[in-house]
């Protein structure tokens, strides 16, 4: 600068250069419009729930000086409406095209659905805030130029909190938007139109007719709202941005779900648990006090059948008398005493109208009833009822019977009983005559062939054992092939297995007698679902609809594919298939009691299944008293 300016001059220079600039009008204009809008807002927000004050705070104010003042009127007025209906769910079902019942109607955790869980747990309001919110953080995520960045922030704002506006038209029949011009163009539109058009409708009224905005400034904005769930202008940068910014929100609120429902869980077992303690030491007293007067009741109607009165007959060969042995699962002396009341209350009518008589013993842990009738029809009828009356106060109830005509021995009798009875038991039959038990001997009778020339009864025998023989041989046949594999379309029914097979997790449930059936147990080891390999043949059959054997072959085949190490995810581990094998065995020991479990191991990341779900399903009662143990290599 010395070689051409002298002394004076650079000072001059640099007096100028470091005064502080001017600013232009414009910008003293928007530091003013930018100024009051901060007093409005500041003035304007303690009328809003502490929802909307944050939002405001975190969301409005810092980027207060890119939002001009009819876009933030109609923000406020927007967030006015979703305060005055803040009830409203963010899912709603009156109209039955919506995209909600669509798009949410997969199952989620603990029998909910997304569609049920998002309509407890998330208010339209919250939705809609958290909407506008994650579309400034698509917006700053994009490759957008700054400038025009800038400029977008009011639209993103004003298109995340007005995309489901029209959800409220759905929530009230009563439209409570008295202010909303055109209020019986809506009332039309509730059944007919889904949420995003009416969504549409209420923003162009209120941007165009009420707050006097440029027409095309609301079409864009209306657009990217009524196109939201079905997207046709890819290329449009602020629907994509509202797009993505809605199933952002959806992710997240999901995630609040899964959390919110297990939390719902947990307190209900808290409080159930705190009830029950609450309670324990006046059911204690109460059950004493019950079984106390069960026995007192029960003294002269129910003594051991050892030390009854000699004297008295069982009358056999008679043709009115009966004898019947009932039982139940749990049959401790307090069960029988009550069973005892309960039978003598239930048959009073019986006694008076079919029954000629009613003597009752304990016997065997089991009651020993002695009864005349006049038919053997009345007997069962009254027997039938008698065991429809008690069973929804014992398990699995079961009556064996028989006709003391032509029986000569009481302790034969009693054994016939006590069999008609066990086998009701074994097989989960309510009430059993003697007469019905097969004949299982099946060596009586059998005629050895001695002589060569054989005559024409001989020949008979002969061909009957030829004929049991192919039966023989093809039921080997059959046993053989249900070890094969049957090719079906199992990627058309993938998902609806899943799903059976999600639905039956840590559930258990008892055969007739009384042994546990698991379906699907969790295994947290290996992050696995551990599916009972009978279960699984059970869905497939009734899925594809075809018979026992060729669901064996089905399931065979789907076990086979979808091991295959080349899936991404893979869905079952830890059977061979390649050297024939199908299931695997685990050893089970549940509450004591050790069995074998044939599954098939589901892969959790297969199944869809998350940690939080996989933790939830750990947690449920019904494995209290499960343990897992992998088999050995040679039973394998």
């Amino acid at each position: 600068m010395k070689l051409w300016l002298d002394e004076e001059e650079i000072k001059e220079f640099y007096a100028n250069r470091d005064k502080p600039k001017k600013e232009s009008k414009f910008q003293q204009t928007m530091n003013k419009e930018n100024a009051e809008n901060i007093q409005w807002i500041n003035a304007v927000k303690d009328s809003f729930d502490s929802e909307i004050q944050r939002f405001f705070e975190e969301t409005i104010i810092p980027y207060l000086k890119y939002i001009d003042y009819k876009e933030l009127q109609l923000i406020l007025k927007i967030l006015t409406i979703l305060q005055n209906n803040k009830e409203c769910p963010s899912v709603v079902s009156n109209y039955s095209g919506d995209p909600n019942i669509i798009n949410y109607a997969n199952k989620l955790v603990a029998g909910y659905t997304s569609f049920e869980a998002l309509k407890e747990f998330v208010p339209l309001l919250n939705h809609s805030l958290s909407v506008a919110k994650n579309t400034l953080v698509v917006l700053n995520e994009s490759k957008i130029p700054s400038i025009k960045k800038n400029k977008m922030i009011g639209q993103c704002l004003i298109c995340g909190l007005a995309h489901d506006l029209g959800k409220i038209q759905r929530f009230d029949e009563v439209i409570k938007l008295q202010d909303l011009p055109r209020k019986e163009a809506y009332k039309k539109m509730i059944n007919s139109k889904s949420h995003q058009d009416i969504s549409d409708s209420i923003l162009r009224d209120l941007g165009i007719i009420e707050f006097r905005m440029d027409i095309k400034y609301i079409e864009k904005v209306a657009f990217a709202v009524y196109n939201h769930h079905n997207a046709q202008e890819l290329n449009d940068t602020l629907l994509n941005i509202l797009i993505n910014a809605d199933i952002k929100t959806r992710n997240e609120e999901k995630e609040y779900c899964y959390n919110k429902i297990i939390e719902k869980l947990e307190n209900l077992k808290a409080q159930e648990y705190k009830n029950k303690e609450n309670t324990k030491e006046q059911e204690t007293i109460s059950n004493q006090n019950n079984e106390a007067e069960l026995e007192s009741n029960s003294k002269d109607i129910l003594v051991d059948y050892e030390n009854r009165d000699l004297e008295y007959s069982i009358k056999l060969n008679q043709n009115g008398s009966y004898i019947a042995l009932l039982g139940v699962s749990n049959n401790k002396q307090p069960i029988l005493s009550k069973l005892a009341v309960n039978i003598k209350l239930t048959l009073q009518d019986e006694i008076e109208k079919n029954l000629n008589s009613l003597v009752m013993y304990s016997y065997k842990k089991n009651i020993l009833l002695l009864f005349n009738s006049d038919n053997m029809t009345r007997a069962r009828m009254a027997l039938q009822k008698l065991l429809t009356n008690i069973q929804t106060d014992f398990t699995n109830p079961n009556i064996g019977y028989l006709h003391l005509k032509n029986e000569k021995s009481e302790q034969e009798s009693l054994d016939k009983a006590l069999k008609a009875l066990e086998y009701a038991k074994g097989k989960n039959i309510g009430v059993t005559n003697f007469l019905d038990i097969p004949n299982t001997n099946e060596n009586a009778n059998k005629k050895i062939i001695n002589d060569a020339s054989l005559d024409t009864e001989s020949i008979n025998t002969l061909t009957n054992l030829f004929e049991s023989t192919a039966q023989e041989i093809k039921a080997l046949e059959k046993k053989i092939d249900i070890n094969k594999e049957s090719k079906f379309d199992a990627e058309q029914f993938l998902n609806t297995i899943n799903q059976k097979i999600i639905d039956k997790i840590s559930i258990v449930d008892s055969d007739s007698n009384g042994n546990p059936i698991f379906y699907a147990i969790p295994y947290k080891l290996r992050n696995r679902i551990l599916v009972n390999h009978s279960f699984l043949i059970s869905t497939i059959k009734n899925i594809t609809n075809c018979d026992e054997l060729e669901a064996r072959k089905r399931t065979n085949y789907f076990v086979s594919i979808y091991s295959e190490t080349t899936n991404a995810p893979r869905l079952i581990y830890d059977i061979p298939t390649r050297k024939g094998c199908y299931i695997a065995i685990y050893n089970l020991i549940f509450k004591g009691n050790p069995f074998k479990f044939y599954c098939v191991p589901f892969d959790i990341k297969g199944l869809g299944i998350e940690k939080a779900k996989m933790n939830f399903y750990l947690k449920q009662e019904s494995l209290n008293g499960l343990e897992i143990k992998i088999s050995s290599e040679k039973e394998q």
